[in-house]
C-alpha cells in the first residue's frame, strides 16, 4: 500500500514545482508509504512515491519506467489476481524481472492501454504517463478502495493520494466548498459525486479513467454494476448460500496474498466474524484479531457489547485476540492530529476508533481484513434497505390504491410521520434525504445564513448528483434504487474512512466483501431471498424503523444461513451493529467547553452560520446533542487548514 503525487505539465513545459518542494509534498504521506520512497522529475511530468512495503518486499521503488522509458507508472494497491494476469503477460510476449504487481500493471497498460482494466482484480489508483502521446492515464478502483485526488493548477494537473499534498502545493489556493459541506453536515460523506470539501478539488470516482492531454481533461466510466439484473438466480435460500460460500471463500483466499503477516478485525458483527470463521477454514493457523471500543479508564465491555461478542467469537476460533479500549482524552487528541494529517473532517464516529484499531494491529501483522461492503451488496441495512417499502405506501395511499385494511391507513400515517415528520416528499431523492440526513434539512435551513443556503439551494448540486444516481432505474422498485444508492454512496464513503484510518497507521486494510466478482454473483440473488418480512409479521404495513424495532426484518438471509453452518445461531441472527461509541455524551460532557469554543470560534462557520441559532445548536441536549458533531470536524478542518 502506497502513497503517490505526480504533476503534469502540457507538451513542451516544465512542471512548476522543484525537486525539494516535491519531496515535501510526498513526504507529507509518509504515513502511507514508511518503507521505501522514490522521485522522478523528467520532461512534462514530476513523480513522487511512498511504499508501504507487503508484496515483494525488495522491488525496487516507484515511479516505475518501462523498459523503452516511453511509460511511467505510480501506484497505490493490490492484484489479487497477479498469476493469471501475468500468465496472460507471458503469452503476449512480455516477461518480468520481478515478481511485483507493479510491473505487471504497467505492463498490461502498454498491451492493452484502458482494456487492462477489466483484466484487473483488486483495490488500485494510478496514473501512467505516456511520453510519446503525451498523455496521462489514471484510474480507480471499480469501488473506490483506495482514493484518488486531481486539480488542474497553472495549465498543470496534479493527481495525488491525499487531499494534504495537493492543498498543500506551492501557488495553489483553495476555499471550502459550500455545496460539498452542506452534503456533509446531511449526510456525513465528504464527498459529493467527484466534489470534495475543498473548491477547485476533486476525486476521480470509483469505477472511472481520466484522460489528460495539454491540458484537456476527459472522464469515463470504464464498469457499472448492474444491481437489478433482468434475470435473477432462482434459487433457495440454501442454494444461495451455497452459491456465497464459494464466491467469498474465493475472494478471501485471493485477499490473503501477502509477504506479510494477515489479520483481521472483528467488531462482533456477523460479517467479520464469519469472515473470520472462513478465514481460519482455509488457513489453519493462529489469526490474530482486535475489536475496538470507547471506554473510559476502568470501565469493562458491558455482557451484550460488540466487544463481548468479539471476544466469544475468538475464543471460539482460537484466534489471538485483544481489545482495544479508546477513552475521551485519546480519542479527544487523535481527531485532532487525524483531521490535520487528512486535511478532512472525519465522516463517522468510528474514524477514530479505527485508527486506533489499526495502530494497535499494525504492531502485529502488516495487513487487515474488514468487513465492509457485506451489507451494501446483501441489504444487510435493515430499515433503509426495506424502506424503499415505505415510500411506496405512501404513494399508493395518496393514489388511492392502499393494499392493507382501512384501518391500517392511519396507523401508517401516524408512523411514517414519528420517523420521517410531517412532510410528505414528493420524489424518492426527497424520502432518501429525509431518511438519512443526520441534521434535519429543516434544522439546517434554520442556521445557515440566508445568502449562503440561497447559494447552496440554487445551485442545487446534491440534488442534480442523486437525481444521475437514480435515473438509470427509475423503473425499478424502490428497495432496489433505495439498494443502489446505498452501494454507490455509502460504500464509497465507509472505504474511504477504512483507508483515511487504517493508512494513518501505516497498515493495508482489505475487504473481501468489497470483490466485483464476488457482486456481481450476488447482484444475480432475488431482492426476496436477500431481504423480506418474518412470515406472519404483525402489522406489515408498519415502517421500516419500527418493523425492526419489533424484529420482524430478516435482512443479509443468505449471508446468515451461511454464517450459521460455522457460528452460533445468536451470532449468526444478530441485529446490525457498529463498533459502540460514547460520542454523544463526551460531546456535552467531557467535551463540552472545548467543544462550543471551537465551533463559536471557527471562521468557517461564522461565515455561514448564523450565530444565534448556531448557539441554539449548542444547547441542545439528548439524541440531538450529536449535530454538534460534524459541526465540531468542520470547526477543527477549518483550523488545521485555513487558519
Amino acid at each position: 500500500m502506497c502513497g503517490f503525487i505526480g504533476f503534469v505539465a502540457p507538451h513542451g513545459h516544465s512542471p512548476q514545482i522543484t525537486p525539494a518542494q516535491l519531496t515535501t509534498l510526498r513526504d507529507t504521506m509518509t504515513y502511507r508509504g514508511p518503507d521505501d520512497a522514490g522521485l522522478l522529475i523528467d520532461r512534462s511530468i514530476a513523480f513522487a512515491h511512498r511504499r508501504l512495503a507487503i508484496r515483494d518486499l525488495d522491488s525496487p521503488p516507484q515511479p516505475w519506467r518501462s523498459p523503452d522509458g516511453r511509460y511511467v507508472l505510480i501506484y497505490n494497491g493490490e492484484l489479487y489476481n497477479d498469476h493469471e494476469l501475468r500468465a496472460k503477460i507471458n503469452r503476449a510476449g512480455l516477461t518480468q524481472k520481478t515478481s511485483c504487481d507493479t510491473e505487471l500493471l504497467l505492463q498490461a497498460w502498454i498491451l492493452w492501454q484502458e482494456h487492462a482494466l477489466p483484466l484487473l482484480r483488486g483495490m488500485f489508483a494510478f496514473a501512467i504517463y505516456d511520453f510519446q502521446t503525451q498523455k496521462l492515464f489514471a484510474a480507480r478502483d471499480r469501488f473506490g478502495i483506495k482514493p484518488l485526488y486531481f486539480a488542474h493548477h497553472a495549465q498543470q494537473l496534479i493527481v495525488s493520494s491525499t487531499l494534504k499534498a495537493i492543498t498543500s502545493s506551492p501557488g495553489f489556493s483553495t476555499q471550502p466548498n459550500l455545496h460539498a459541506i452542506s452534503h456533509y453536515l446531511t449526510t456525513l460523506r465528504a464527498t459529493l459525486g467527484d466534489q470534495t470539501l475543498f473548491e477547485r478539488v476533486f476525486q476521480l470516482r470509483p469505477g472511472h479513467l481520466l484522460t489528460w492531454q495539454n491540458g484537456h481533461t476527459h472522464i469515463e466510466r470504464y464498469h457499472d454494476f448492474d444491481l437489478q439484473q433482468s434475470s435473477p438466480t432462482p434459487a433457495s435460500l440454501d442454494d444461495l448460500a451455497d452459491d456465497l460460500a464459494g464466491h467469498l471463500h474465493d475472494s478471501i483466499t485471493q485477499h490473503m496474498v501477502s509477504d506479510v503477516p494477515v489479520g483481521a478485525f472483528l467488531s462482533g458483527g456477523v460479517d467479520s466474524s464469519l469472515m473470520a470463521a472462513l478465514l481460519q477454514q482455509s488457513h489453519p493457523q493462529t489469526l490474530v484479531t482486535r475489536s475496538v471500543g470507547c471506554l473510559d479508564p476502568g470501565q469493562s465491555p458491558a455482557p451484550e457489547s460488540d466487544l463481548a461478542y468479539a471476544q466469544i467469537v475468538a475464543d471460539s476460533l482460537h484466534c489471538q485476540h485483544a481489545n482495544i479500549a479508546v477513552s475521551a482524552d485519546q480519542y479527544w487528541n487523535s481527531m485532532h492530529w487525524m483531521i490535520d494529517q487528512l486535511h478532512t473532517p472525519l465522516t463517522t464516529p468510528s474514524d477514530v476508533l479505527i485508527y486506533h484499531l489499526a495502530r494497535d494491529m499494525k504492531q502485529s501483522v502488516g495487513v487487515a481484513l474488514g468487513g465492509e461492503g457485506a451489507d451494501e451488496l446483501l441489504c444487510g441495512y435493515d430499515v433503509q434497505h426495506w424502506s424503499g417499502h415505505d415510500y411506496d405506501r405512501l404513494r399508493q395511499l395518496q393514489a388511492g390504491h392502499w393494499p392493507f385494511p382501512t384501518h391500517a391507513e392511519d396507523e401508517f400515517l401516524l408512523d411514517f410521520q414519528q420517523h420521517y415528520g410531517r412532510s410528505q416528499p414528493r420524489t424518492l431523492i426527497d424520502f432518501y434525504f429525509q431518511q438519512n440526513s443526520l441534521i434535519p434539512l429543516a434544522v439546517q435551513r434554520m442556521f445557515w445564513k440566508p445568502e449562503r443556503l440561497l447559494e447552496v439551494q440554487s445551485a442545487g448540486i446534491a440534488r442534480d448528483f442523486y437525481h444521475a444516481l437514480l435515473s438509470p432505474h427509475q423503473d425499478a422498485p424502490s428497495s432496489v434504487q433505495i439498494k443502489h444508492l446505498l452501494l454507490h454512496t455509502n460504500l464509497e464513503a465507509l472505504l474511504a474512512r477504512l483507508d483515511n484510518s487504517t493508512m494513518l497507521a501505516s497498515l493495508e486494510a482489505r475487504v473481501p466483501y468489497a470483490d466485483h466478482q464476488l457482486a456481481t454473483a450476488t447482484a444475480r440473488y432475488p431482492l426476496n431471498q436477500l431481504i423480506q418480512l418474518k412470515p406472519h409479521a404483525n402489522s406489515p404495513w408498519k415502517t421500516a424503523a419500527t418493523l425492526f424495532q419489533q424484529g420482524d426484518i430478516l435482512s443479509k438471509r443468505p449471508l446468515r444461513a451461511l454464517a450459521a453452518r460455522s457460528l452460533p445461531e445468536t451470532f449468526a441472527q444478530r441485529p446490525k451493529a457498529s463498533f459502540p461509541t460514547n460520542i454523544q455524551s463526551w460531546l456535552t460532557e467531557n467535551w463540552q467547553d472545548q467543544c462550543c469554543d471551537l465551533i463559536r470560534s471557527s471562521v468557517l462557520l461564522q461565515e455561514i452560520c448564523t450565530p444565534n441559532h448556531l448557539d441554539q445548536i449548542l444547547q441542545l441536549q439528548g439524541a440531538t446533542a450529536i449535530y454538534r458533531w460534524p459541526l465540531l470536524n468542520l470547526a477543527l478542518w477549518d483550523r488545521a487548514v485555513f487558519s
